[in-house]
């Protein structure tokens, strides 16, 4: 046997007791040793599988916001045809005519058809001189923009809510004016919507002195405009002839954010799930945790 050869023969006769415990401490140091090898696999193991479910996470959402990213480019090149050759039709003429009736209030809305489009919510010009970027067109550029406002609004309209990660979607124009997905229910929400719209990065980027390079920005996390809650925004600048004609922005509530990733985590994950922004400020705070047995 391998122990004759390990171990004296005088000790293998002479103290058999020794020899079982000397057996049984090779034994254990055995044990332990395959124990904590076992120990490191199953550790790598659930690393692993936990690297897998983040990353399976991580895809997921990055998709999503992809997705809707891809929605906002295409929002950008149909506003800037439409601002080049806008199509004007008996509901363009009749939104046009309505508008020069109606701007000198110093809220206003021009109703489409509602079951094809979104109002355009406006300012006077009273109004819009508060605001130093603002810039009111000459008024036959003026309804030009005004009917690709409008063609930006029926789009906006055809557009699958059950696919879209954005809480709201909106044109917001220099001259005064803006179209979005979630419509303002008052003047008072239009004009608190409005302020809050005028001062805030996603549009004062736009100008060409903050965003030479034309490119989409993302903001901080800050309270929606309405006070929806922390929300970050994409926009990108709309311009047509070098000339800058105002922003399309999207709305992403970290809220619908957490709900989507909780949607998407395994039931029987357990953990914490952290996301941070570009200057490391934390987004949702996703922790699922396994309900107690009973």
């Amino acid at each position: 046997m391998i122990f004759d050869k390990l171990l004296p023969s005088q000790l293998n006769m002479k103290n058999p007791q020794k020899v079982v415990n000397l057996s049984f401490m090779l034994m254990v140091l055995i044990f332990i040793v395959l124990s904590w090898r076992e120990a490191i696999i199953i550790n790598e193991s659930y690393t692993e599988s936990q690297r897998n479910k983040l990353l399976s996470v991580a895809t997921t959402l990055d998709n999503r916001i992809q997705y809707s990213l891809d929605q906002l480019n295409f929002y950008q090149s149909i506003m800037v045809q439409a601002l080049e050759t806008p199509l004007v039709t008996d509901k363009t003429r009749a939104v046009q005519q309505r508008f020069d009736q109606i701007r000198q209030r110093t809220v206003w809305q021009v109703e489409v058809d509602l079951a094809r489009g979104m109002p355009i919510n406006g300012v006077s010009d009273a109004f819009r001189g508060q605001f130093p970027l603002l810039h009111r067109l000459p008024v036959g550029a003026l309804h030009k923009e005004l009917a690709a406002a409008l063609e930006f609004s029926f789009i906006l309209h055809l557009r699958d809510e059950l696919k879209e990660l954005q809480k709201r979607t909106y044109y917001i124009s220099r001259s005064g004016f803006y179209v979005s997905s979630a419509p303002p229910q008052n003047h008072k929400e239009q004009i608190v919507s409005w302020r809050r719209m005028m001062t805030h990065n996603y549009f004062t980027n736009g100008q060409p002195s903050r965003n030479p390079q034309r490119k989409l920005t993302w903001t901080e996390v800050y309270n929606g405009i309405l006070n929806e809650g922390p929300t970050i925004t994409a926009s990108v600048p709309i311009d047509l002839h070098a000339e800058w004609f105002g922003v399309i922005a999207m709305d992403f509530s970290t809220r619908d954010i957490h709900q989507y990733l909780s949607n998407s985590l395994p039931s029987q994950n357990d953990g914490t799930l952290l996301i941070l922004d570009k200057n490391s400020t934390l987004l949702p705070v996703l922790s699922r945790r396994r309900p107690p047995r009973r």
